[in-house]
């Protein structure tokens, strides 16, 4: 947003208190939209489940026990 104030010649002025009260209300709605669950990163190849990331390594959240790293 900067680069673009300035590109058009408008010197950078500082977020006004509804421009910041916005971002955080922006902030917030994201926050509740990522859940508290955690990230799904594929489908297990045996069981068709979730794969979550644990310890580095895609593993199935299902409880078959499938993981990539063995």
């Amino acid at each position: 947003m900067i680069a673009q104030h300035l590109a058009r010649g408008h010197p950078w002025q500082p977020p006004t208190p509804e421009e910041i009260e916005q971002a955080e209300r922006k902030a917030q709605h994201a926050d509740h939209a990522k859940g508290d669950g955690p990230t799904v990163v594929g489908h297990c190849p045996e069981c068709n489940g979730e794969l979550i990331m644990m310890d580095g390594c895609p593993t199935c959240y299902a409880g078959c026990g499938w993981s990539k790293c063995g």
